[in-house]
Parts: structure tokens; C-alpha cells; sequence
């Protein structure tokens, strides 16, 4: 009699085993990986053949000419106005057409401050915007670009209007 008790329980508790691992195996399975292409993106800003010297460049997907990612590709500024472009944890940008912002000032961390009462600037030194401020907003600015596959990477340079 008692054999007859454990059959029914070990027999219950193995398909709940086999349930869970099949429910496993198949949400595992169910999991699609996208992978979306990024083209390398490297270039220049400069303002009246100029080197911006230090800030941020962001392309902003255009839907309006039909680029609907969801990434926005983004670089520093190096010294010599010098970018290079990061989406999603890689080099590059997804091919299509974008509108650029650009944020750049003479703004430099003074480390340690000069002041107990930061942030206040050396004299002398106040911030000043780089570029015009257009180019601050996706809406305003006239940078529009085109990443292309099988295009030199170096060939992204912005050139700005005052």
C-alpha cells in the first residue's frame, strides 16, 4: 500500500520537472537577437576652417527623410576637431540620413576648484559657446548627413556656418 502512495507522487513531481524544463527551453529559444548594421563614422567639425577643439557630436536619426532608427550615434571632440561615432556599444552609426547637433565651449573642469563657491571661474575665464547655437537643436540645425555603406569613414567632416 504504501508503494502504491509514492508511485502517484514521484510520477507528479517528474512532469513538473519535464514541464518546467520544456517551459525553459522553449522561452530560451523564443529570445530574437537583431542585429542592425553600424557603418564606421570618423570626421571633423571645424567653424570657418577651424578646429572645434572640444564637445560632444550627436546624429539624430532623420525620419522625415526616412531613417527610423531608435539610436542616436554619438563622439567627443578631440583637439584637432577630430570625432569618432559610438551607437549601442559599438563603432559607427546604422546607415541613413541624420540631422547633426553639435555642443561645444571653451568649458574646462578646473581640478580642484578654484573657489569654495563652484562653480566659480578663474578670472578671466567664462564659458563661451563654440559654435552657433543652432546646432543645439534638432529643429534648428541645417547639418544634415548621410551615412552610406562602402563610404570612406574619414569623409564625415562638418563644417559649420558661423
Amino acid at each position: 500500500m504504501m508503494r502504491q502512495l509514492c508511485m502517484p507522487s514521484l510520477r507528479f513531481a517528474l512532469s513538473g520537472v519535464v514541464a518546467y524544463v520544456a517551459i525553459g527551453m522553449i522561452l530560451g529559444c523564443s529570445e530574437v537577437e537583431i542585429i542592425i548594421q553600424h557603418v564606421p563614422v570618423r570626421g571633423k567639425v571645424q567653424v570657418d576652417g577651424q578646429p572645434v577643439p572640444s564637445g560632444t557630436v550627436s546624429f539624430r536619426p532623420d525620419a522625415e527623410r526616412g531613417n527610423q532608427s531608435m539610436e542616436q550615434p554619438a563622439g567627443m571632440l578631440q583637439e584637432d576637431g577630430r570625432y569618432k561615432l559610438f551607437s549601442a556599444n559599438q563603432e559607427g552609426a546604422p546607415p541613413g540620413w541624420y540631422r547633426v547637433l553639435i555642443i561645444a565651449d571653451n568649458f574646462r573642469v578646473v581640478d580642484p576648484p578654484t573657489s569654495p563657491v563652484w562653480p566659480e571661474f578663474p578670472e578671466g575665464y567664462l564659458p563661451k559657446a563654440l559654435v552657433n547655437q543652432r546646432y543645439l537643436y534638432f529643429h534648428q540645425t541645417d547639418l544634415l548627413v548621410e551615412v552610406k555603406e562602402n563610404q570612406d569613414p574619414d569623409e564625415y567632416v562638418l563644417r559649420l556656418n558661423p
